[in-house]
Parts: C-alpha cells; structure tokens; sequence
C-alpha cells in the first residue's frame, strides 16, 4: 500500500534533527499531509470501485 511508504519523512526529518540539527519547515510538512491524503483518498476510491465492481458481477 503506498500510503505507507510515507512514513520516510518522519524518520528522515528525525534523522536530520538529530544528525544536523536541521528542522524541517512547515512548508515541507504541509506538503507531505497533501501528499499522504491524496494517497489516502485514491486508496478509498479504488476501494470503492472494487466494490462496485464486485456488485456488478454478481
């Protein structure tokens, strides 16, 4: 599932906190909530035309 492979930023901005003392903007953390739940709402709507797929089958 690709909305998990996400949960890079966090470790990587950690990573990058504790390695050199760099914080990540918010800029960058906005960016990746769209991100995430862009990937979110495309796994719910695939989801969804699998079920109706499923319906019309039957």
């Amino acid at each position: 599932m690709q909305p998990l492979d996400f949960t890079h930023l966090p470790i990587i901005a950690l990573a990058a906190w504790w390695l050199f003392d760099e914080v990540a903007r918010l800029e960058v953390w906005a960016g990746a909530a769209i991100i995430f739940c862009a990937g979110l709402y495309i796994s719910y709507c695939e989801v969804q035309l699998e079920r109706e797929g499923s319906r019309r089958r039957r």
